[in-house]
């Protein structure tokens, strides 16, 4: 029993459940307009104990501002039908919030002979998931073996978009396959990061053997450090 109660204890210290809460703001236009694009931004925060961390209204301004900074309007484009997703995480004493706005793109056309939906638009609509087996939009990720991103959208075609950051301080969106993507906190295939990582495979005629640690995981691929060198290795499950 003794043994028993320490290990309760540290299941349920690391244990984890999330919430999600969604808002949408509709707007109508009396002008002639055409959809040209989705636009998206996101942006978290971490509370210790309730302390620290932005509040909800300014961390909705972060992502809006982080939505208009990835997709910036051209002329005669505003942004309409607002929506807001809450999802939070919890880890007993510790609370992550992360917030993802998004807005339809649309463009004044000033004739009603127009498509109310643009080629690009609708291309969107036909190609776009919220999610597939390991990432899902607003997810942190790994990309280019060092480079953090947020996940906007997830394509059907098997890429996706990515927010991120440059050294200077702007926000850009890459797209890219998700075999380039790497989750540094999600568990999949039986892997999280920190975990130690073996494989054999033949090279040359000979079997080597390389053995490291979990950098992030992804759909088809894992992302380790190698003990050996500390080189960043892009392995196959």
């Amino acid at each position: 029993m003794k043994r028993i109660i320490p290990a309760l204890m540290i299941a349920i210290l690391f244990s984890s459940c999330a919430t999600h809460l969604g808002m949408i703001s509709s707007g109508v236009s009396d002008q002639n307009i055409q959809y040209e694009d989705m636009a998206v931004g996101v942006a978290q925060t971490a509370h210790v104990f309730g302390i620290g961390g932005l509040s909800k209204d300014a961390l909705v301004l972060q992502a809006k501002q982080n939505m208009m900074k990835s997709r910036p309007l051209k002329k005669d484009e505003m942004y309409m039908n607002f929506t807001v997703d809450f999802k939070q995480s919890y880890w007993l004493v510790y609370i992550q919030t992360k917030v993802t706005v998004s807005a339809d793109v649309v463009k004044k056309t000033g004739t009603e002979d127009v498509s109310p939906f643009s080629p690009n638009y609708l291309n969107s609509l036909g190609t776009s998931n919220m999610a597939n087996k390991l990432f899902e939009v607003g997810d942190s990720v790994i990309f280019d073996k060092t480079l953090r991103g947020t996940v906007v959208a997830v394509k059907k075609s098997g890429r996706m978009r990515v927010s991120y950051k440059t050294s200077r301080g702007n926000f850009k969106v890459a797209n890219m396959s998700v075999n380039s993507v790497f989750s540094p906190n999600k568990k999949y295939r039986g892997y999280r990061a920190g975990d130690m990582y073996a494989t054999t495979f033949t090279q040359g005629g000979e079997d080597e053997t390389v053995v490291g640690k979990v950098v992030g995981v992804g759909l088809q691929f894992v992302l380790v450090r190698s003990v050996k060198n500390g080189y960043l290795l892009k392995l196959k499950y």
